[in-house]
């Protein structure tokens, strides 16, 4: 799994980063306060662009959108997603 990361000094906000999917992995004093470290599973390419994107690109492309397992509706063609 592939991770974001995020350092702050905000933790105001730590509540409105754990809804966004932010863990907070360490929390260090220092002089001038608190830093903030957070991670988050980077989302693939396939979660991050909506469904009208999506079918946006199979029709520029000419192609029929695959279901959830990767096979073509009426091919039976595996796609695969980058």
């Amino acid at each position: 799994m592939k991770w974001e990361y995020m350092i702050t000094e905000n933790d105001e906000r730590l509540s409105e980063l754990g809804s966004a999917g932010w863990e907070l992995v360490s929390a260090i004093k220092q002089k001038t306060g608190i830093k903030l470290y957070l991670k988050k599973p980077v989302q693939s390419f396939r979660d991050r662009i909506t469904v009208d994107q999506r079918k946006e690109v199979y029709k520029d492309f000419n192609m029929e959108e695959a279901d959830e397992k990767g096979r073509n509706s009426t091919s039976g063609n595996i796609t695969i997603d980058c």
